[in-house]
């Protein structure tokens, strides 16, 4: 993944939210990233949220960079155990600090949730306990589920991963013939022959 790419695309997409620089110590920061996390979570492909790109105008954005201060505040570990404190399952997330020339950046890469969409299990500033996160395709944010499109995207999401479950199973247990070793009854019956 391009990290300079998305730095400097200049607008926020489905996948993509920026925010300005902004410190890892602030409260307000914590639950703009734990809300974000989620809702990235909840759509295909996961998505980045990156750190130190500020919006100019209505939906133009320039990337600026952070504060060194604020960059230093940002950690893995520190991250990723705050987020999961309010993830219901756990959110696969990566921190990575990335520079150019003088700017550096915060870029958190977020997969898509691995069988069970993400819900919020406890509340927070802005956040409700047992709400589902997304951005809608409509329009660029991260909100509670808003409509039945939405939920029904999450659902096919976590069918899909369920059903590739369950088939990996019934293969693995044996359910399910391989293809390779499968033989027609024609080259079966040829085989006891010996090729008489």
């Amino acid at each position: 993944m391009d990290f300079l790419d998305l730095i400097y695309h200049g607008s926020e997409e489905r996948f993509l939210e920026y925010k300005s620089s902004m410190s890892w110590n602030d409260i307000e920061t914590k639950m703009k990233v734990v809300k974000a996390c989620m809702a990235l979570a909840n759509i295909p492909d996961g998505g980045v949220l990156i750190f130190g790109v500020d919006e100019i105008s209505k939906g133009v954005y320039e990337a600026n960079g952070m504060k060194e201060e604020d960059v230093d505040s940002f950690n893995q570990d520190n991250v990723s155990d705050y987020v999961n404190g309010f993830a219901d399952p756990y959110v696969e997330l990566k921190l990575n600090k990335v520079t150019d020339d003088a700017k550096k950046f915060i870029v958190i890469q977020i997969q898509e949730f691995d069988e069970l969409p993400i819900v919020c299990k406890k509340d927070g500033e802005k956040i409700c306990r047992g709400d589902i996160y997304t951005r809608p395709k409509r329009k660029n944010e991260s909100v509670p589920v808003p409509s039945q499109n939405e939920i029904r995207e999450i659902l096919d999401l976590a069918i899909d991963k369920q059903m590739r479950k369950i088939h990996r199973n019934l293969d693995r247990w044996g359910f399910i013939p391989n293809q390779k070793y499968q033989q027609s009854s024609a080259q079966k019956f040829d085989e006891q022959l010996g090729g008489l």
